[in-house]
C-alpha cells in the first residue's frame, strides 16, 4: 500500500475532512525493480539518435515513456479529449527537445542548470504549451508545428504541494518520463558520461566510469599502451640490464666452483 501523508491546510484546527496525498520520495516512487526499468528507459532515452525511425523503435519498446501528458480535443462537435500520438512527426520533434535538455543537465551544463530546465522536464513549469521559450533551443518550432496538428489541446501536468510542516515540495509525476527523471533528480550523480564512447549512462555505483566491460576493457588497454609508448624503452633497457648482470653473476658463480 502507498503510504499518505495527512494535509492540514489550516492554521490548527480542522473544520473539514482532510485530503491526503501520496509523499514519494526515490524509494517510494519505484521499486528496486521498477527503478531499474525506469533507469534502462531513461538511458535509452538519452541516447537517442535523431530519427523518427529510431525514436518509433523506443516507443516499442517504451510505449509509456512519454516526455509529456497531452491530448488533443477531436472536433468541437465531440468534446472527447484522446493521448496524442507520439510516433508522429510533430511529438517526435517535442521529444528530441525533451532528450536535447536532458542532455544538458545529464552533462551538468551551467546555462542549463542556471535555467531552471529540470522544471521543464519534470513538467510543472509552463514552458511546453507557450511560443516564448529562448532558453529551450527548438521548442518553440516543435510546439508551432504540433499546434498545425492538433487545434484542441490541453496538457496534464504533475501535482507539486507545498506541505509547510515539512517544509518540503511534495511532486506527484504523471509518465514514467516524468518519474525516472525525478528519481534521477534525486540521485543526481548517476548522471554520468562514458569517458570511452561518450555514451550517457546511468551509474549503478558512484565509482562506476563506464557504460559496459567493453569499454571498461577498450580503457585499460588504452591506458596500457599510453604507459608502454611513455615507459617501455626504458622498462626494456630496465630489463635487459637486469638480465645481463643476472648472468655476470650466474658466471661467477659458476667460475667460484671450477
Amino acid at each position: 500500500m502507498k503510504r499518505t501523508l495527512t494535509i492540514d491546510w489550516g492554521q490548527g484546527g480542522i473544520d473539514q475532512p482532510r485530503p491526503t496525498i501520496p509523499v514519494f520520495t526515490p524509494s517510494e516512487l519505484a521499486s528496486t525493480n521498477e527503478k531499474a526499468r525506469l533507469f534502462a528507459a531513461l538511458e535509452k532515452f538519452v541516447n537517442l539518435g535523431d530519427t523518427i525511425e529510431i525514436y518509433g523503435r523506443f516507443l516499442a519498446q517504451w510505449p509509456m515513456f512519454l516526455p509529456a501528458s497531452i491530448k488533443y480535443i477531436v472536433s468541437e462537435d465531440n468534446p472527447e479529449a484522446l493521448f496524442v500520438d507520439w510516433a508522429t512527426p510533430a511529438c517526435h520533434r517535442i521529444a528530441l527537445v525533451y532528450r536535447n535538455v536532458l542532455r544538458r543537465l545529464w552533462v551538468k551544463d551551467q546555462q542549463a542548470l542556471d535555467s531552471g530546465l529540470g522544471s521543464f522536464l519534470l513538467g510543472f513549469d509552463n514552458a511546453l504549451g507557450t511560443d516564448l521559450n529562448p532558453a529551450i533551443p527548438g521548442l518553440d518550432e516543435a510546439w508551432r508545428e504540433f499546434k498545425t496538428s492538433y487545434r484542441w489541446w490541453q496538457i496534464e501536468r504533475p501535482d507539486l504541494y507545498v506541505h509547510w510542516r515539512l517544509g518540503a515540495f511534495l511532486y506527484n509525476p504523471i509518465t514514467d518520463f516524468q518519474r525516472a527523471v525525478y528519481i534521477l533528480f534525486r540521485e543526481s550523480w548517476r548522471a554520468k558520461v562514458c569517458p570511452c564512447c561518450s555514451r550517457f549512462l546511468v551509474a549503478q555505483k558512484p565509482a562506476q566510469t563506464y557504460c559496459s566491460n567493453r569499454c571498461y576493457g577498450v580503457a585499460k588497454q588504452s591506458r596500457g599502451l599510453d604507459w608502454w609508448r611513455q615507459h617501455g624503452e626504458g622498462w626494456r633497457r630496465a630489463r635487459l640490464k637486469a638480465s645481463r648482470k643476472s648472468k655476470r653473476n650466474s658466471r661467477r658463480k659458476r667460475a667460484k666452483h671450477t
